[in-house]
């Protein structure tokens, strides 16, 4: 039998393969007696490292069992070698997909960024989003420096020192913007209501 790092050396038959049995998914343990090495060249050949190797030569042998019924008249050997190079071929395309999906959203959304915290049920989800929205309309109302200080201090957290510095302002006009911010603020809640 050849091994897989030498897929020249052709697989001796142990026994004879019935074609008839075989389209019918039996005696596949005969199948893989076989051409196993062949197979295993084929996953070996795509892999990147030991672990992969049995995992691509599993999936070959369950697609090959999968579409055995396919199998016409022509050569076991070289119609095995198709299916599971085809195979791992998607498969390693796949892999590669998905990584290449992964790594663009790795970029757009940094794992160090907190997702926020799951609503524990669809009725506060629900709540929820509606109060965001209604501070959103809300904070369009008001002027694009009151709303940034009042951002940054009440939903952010910043100090009035810190806000003032991220703004470029005085510590003073910050509170001044967050006061008037406030006022106008309770005055849309109290209209809305």
């Amino acid at each position: 039998m050849g091994s897989p790092e030498d897929p020249a050396e052709p697989a001796s038959p142990n026994r004879e393969i019935d074609i008839g049995a075989f389209r019918r998914g039996e005696g596949f343990e005969t199948v893989l007696e076989q051409f196993g090495p062949l197979i295993h060249y084929v996953a070996h050949h795509y892999a990147v490292d030991g672990d992969e190797v049995e995992d691509l030569y599993q999936e070959a042998c369950i697609r090959i069992y999968e579409r055995c019924h396919t199998f016409q008249d022509g050569s076991l050997p070289v119609w095995i070698y198709r299916t599971a190079d085809r195979c791992c071929r998607n498969l390693v395309r796949a892999r590669r997909s998905r990584q290449a999906a992964t790594n663009r959203y790795s970029a757009m959304y940094p794992s160090d960024v907190a997702a926020p915290a799951a609503p524990t049920s669809p009725w506060r989800h629900v709540l929820r989003a509606e109060a965001e929205a209604r501070l959103r309309r809300a904070l369009a109302r008001l002027s694009e420096r009151q709303a940034h200080a009042f951002v940054l201090t009440q939903v952010e957290g910043y100090s009035a020192r810190e806000a003032a510095r991220i703004m470029g302002a005085a510590v003073s006009t910050i509170r001044s913007n967050v006061r008037h911010a406030r006022k106008k603020l309770r005055k849309y809640w109290t209209e809305e209501a």
